[in-house]
Order: structure tokens, then C-alpha cells, then sequence
């Protein structure tokens, strides 16, 4: 199994695409796809990608800029891949294109939480109700168990 891509600090952008396939077998799409992640990384600008499928397909790529994203998009294998994708391979997609401004991770491995993301121009204790909540708006975080020796409230980055 793929493991989850390692992104720079924020900002960068990630490019969500789901679909729903119009599975037939032998239909080229499974060669394709390893294709185009290989040809991807080789851009200028890529920064990783993870990919799960199984009723509904999603890939998230991660990208540098928006220019990045356009030069991808105009690559010419994947234009021809994407013509193929929505005359054989799909039968219905979504693609979102969204700029990352926090990133938040957990590595029971090796046993850390990491945050990242806080924009350096804001000061200790202005954070926004939900950094102050975690990102989770509205929900009681009161009760979740933190990390050994951090209280009921979890990791105490933005504990007050």
C-alpha cells in the first residue's frame, strides 16, 4: 500500500478528483493511471499523491502553484488521458482544485503530532475558534484523550 505524501509547509495546492468508473476489463484504464502518476511526478511543481479506490475513486494530488497544476493539465499524454477517461473510463467525475493553508498529521511510528500551517504573521492566542478547537468547528474535543501527560484536550498546541 502507498503511503501518504510528504508535502512541504503550507501554502500548496492539492487537485481532488473523484469518479466513479465504468469498469471493463482489459480496458487499459489500470495501465494508464500508473502512467500518468509516474509522468506527474516528473513535473515541475509536483509534490506528492495519494490515491484510494474502491466504490468511488479519489486522487489527490498535491502541487506547488496553480501554474503547475495548468502545465499538468495541458501535458498532452494527459490530455489524451483525461479525452479517454471521460469517453471510456468514467462514468461521472469531480475535480477541485483547493490551496492548503494548514496541514495537520499523526505517525503512530514514530510516535508524534505534527502541525503545520499556522501562518508566521499570526501571534500566540490569536488563533480562530477552530484552530483553537483544533480545526474541528463545532465539535467538543473536551472528552478526546491527547497524547500521555497533555490533559483530556489534546495535543496543547492550542490549549489555553
Amino acid at each position: 500500500m502507498p503511503g501518504l505524501a510528504v508535502t512541504p509547509e503550507p501554502p500548496y495546492w492539492a487537485v481532488i478528483f473523484t469518479s466513479h468508473r465504468a469498469a471493463q476489463p482489459g480496458d487499459g484504464y489500470d495501465e494508464t493511471a500508473a502512467r500518468m502518476m509516474h509522468l506527474a511526478a516528473q513535473q515541475p511543481g509536483f509534490l506528492g499523491v495519494e490515491t484510494a479506490h474502491h466504490d468511488v475513486g479519489i486522487t489527490v494530488s498535491y502541487w506547488a502553484s496553480e501554474d503547475a497544476i495548468a502545465a499538468w493539465k495541458r501535458h498532452a499524454d494527459h490530455a489524451f488521458a483525461q479525452y479517454e477517461g471521460r469517453t471510456r473510463w468514467y462514468d461521472r467525475y469531480e475535480l477541485r482544485v483547493a490551496r492548503v493553508e494548514r496541514a495537520y498529521g499523526f505517525d503512530r511510528q514514530r510516535g508524534e503530532q505534527a502541525e503545520t500551517g499556522i501562518p508566521p504573521s499570526r501571534e500566540p492566542g490569536d488563533e480562530s475558534e477552530a484552530d483553537r478547537r483544533g480545526g474541528t468547528a463545532g465539535v467538543d474535543q473536551s472528552q478526546w484523550p491527547g497524547p500521555p501527560g497533555a490533559g483530556a484536550a489534546g495535543s496543547g498546541k492550542h490549549d489555553q
